[in-house]
């Protein structure tokens, strides 16, 4: 059973208020093969439809799993025709819905492409959601390295029940001064 451990928002941050209009939703799951998948939905302007609404589905690389869904931004989203170039080279020339790059024969073309993703300079803002146990929380300082507004959210408590005790334990507090708290 795959498990959400991560989520990114991808929209116009407002430009006084704080916070963001999301236009892009992106899951990591996790437990077995981890998969990033992107989703166009706009709440704030329309319905939410039926069907399948996927932009894309990648199977990451373990070790640049958070880089692997900047890329799919870069591609997807902020459409940097340089990146898109690069990744229909990587692709033998279409840039699929569906992708497994960890499969991939050329990961030093897979790396160009994560170089000329820190280069562009990100139009949109992104709101980044771990939850407890997600791969993804260990790679964080990689952010710095992109030209990209981020909000980072961590867990500062966690209260769930557990197997192993078969009972339920907390942990971290509620009470903790936040970045708003001056």
């Amino acid at each position: 059973m795959a498990t959400m451990t991560a989520q990114i928002l991808v929209g116009k941050a407002h430009p006084y208020d704080g916070g963001m209009n999301p236009e892009y939703y992106m899951y990591l799951s996790e437990n077995g093969v981890a998969r990033w998948t992107m989703i166009e939905e706009n709440i704030s302007h329309r319905h939410l439809g039926g069907g399948d609404q996927r932009l894309a589905q990648w199977i990451p690389t373990i070790e640049h799993m958070l880089e692997d869904a900047l890329m799919m931004i870069g591609i997807y989203i902020e459409k940097d025709e340089i990146l898109i170039g690069l990744a229909k080279q990587f692709f033998n020339g279409e840039v699929p819905r569906m992708a497994e790059l960890f499969e991939e024969a050329s990961q030093k073309r897979l790396e160009m492409m994560r170089v000329r993703t820190r280069e562009i300079e990100f139009s949109n803002k992104i709101t980044l959601s771990i939850f407890n146990g997600s791969t993804i929380a260990k790679q964080l300082p990689i952010l710095e390295n992109y030209r990209v507004d981020v909000e980072v959210c961590v867990p500062v408590y966690l209260r769930e029940y557990n197997v192993w005790s078969s009972r339920q334990e907390a942990t971290g507090r509620l009470d903790q001064p936040s970045i708003f708290e001056k």
